[in-house]
């Protein structure tokens, strides 16, 4: 929930407003997997181009921790 929020506020901060928009974040299928929770983002934008774009300086910005990223870029299925 943390990343979804500064990856909203990284849009805005910009001074633009692109064309991206931030499903609301929710828990994965398969939610917890070896002892690890885990929770999907979904962003939609008109190419992935932008989209890497977007994510690029956003996902620089955030603190990890213990907390791992991983980005599928069109994916297959959602489950």
């Amino acid at each position: 929930a943390v990343l979804a929020h500064r990856l909203a506020e990284g849009q805005t901060s910009t001074g633009q407003h692109l064309p991206i928009e931030l499903l609301e974040p929710g828990r994965a299928p398969l939610f917890l997997l070896r002892g690890r929770y885990r929770y999907r983002l979904i962003l939609k934008g008109p190419d992935a181009s932008r989209l890497m774009a977007f994510l690029s300086s956003a996902l620089q910005r955030f603190d990890y921790g213990q907390t791992a990223a991983t980005i599928d870029i069109d994916p297959y299925s959602l489950l």
